[in-house]
């Protein structure tokens, strides 16, 4: 089952806090053992809310994030040394954008980097004319939260995961 709830994109803007220590800019080649290395780090904060077979999954494989890159759908967040600290990818979906993976290194956690990468694929989207954006996330997990609309999560779909999604247009 798919829930949506139409909100400004704009939703995501004032969330992303730019540090001047951490960009955005496109993934490179050479950029994605290191996102394979985040997503897992990241991943292991679900086994302190009772989600191991989360945690345990596999990061996404080399191949797709090679694919992301090369179709101009991944984006990566780094430091003032161009480290990666953090990534998100991003689905074409019916026309509209979809959050496949975000992930921030748990030491660079509580930054708002997660939002600052929403942010950058919220623009991405409204420059490419896309309706709207859209994500799933696990309803337990604080960590989530801040991607949540104001109004509050949409209800949940089979799993406990509930799907956002925020018009591109009008605002």
């Amino acid at each position: 089952m798919l829930l949506t709830h139409p909100w400004p994109m704009s939703y995501f803007c004032p969330m992303a806090s730019r540090s001047a220590a951490v960009s955005v800019r496109s993934v490179r080649p050479g950029d994605v053992g290191r996102l394979q290395a985040i997503q897992l780090a990241a991943g292991d904060a679900f086994r302190h809310v009772g989600m191991s077979t989360v945690a345990d999954s596999p990061p996404l494989p080399a191949e797709s994030l090679s694919g992301y890159r090369k179709a101009g759908r991944a984006w990566v967040a780094v430091d003032d040394h161009d480290e990666p600290v953090g990534f998100i990818v991003a689905d074409v979906i019916d026309g509209a954008a979809h959050i496949e993976q975000v992930s921030v290194h748990p030491a660079h956690a509580r930054q708002r980097i997660g939002a600052m990468l929403l942010d950058h694929v919220a623009g991405w989207a409204l420059r490419q004319g896309m309706p709207a954006l859209t994500l799933v996330t696990f309803r337990g997990v604080p960590r989530s939260r801040p991607a949540w609309p104001r109004s509050g999560p949409a209800a949940p779909a089979p799993g406990g995961t509930v799907t956002h999604a925020s018009a591109c247009a009008g605002t």
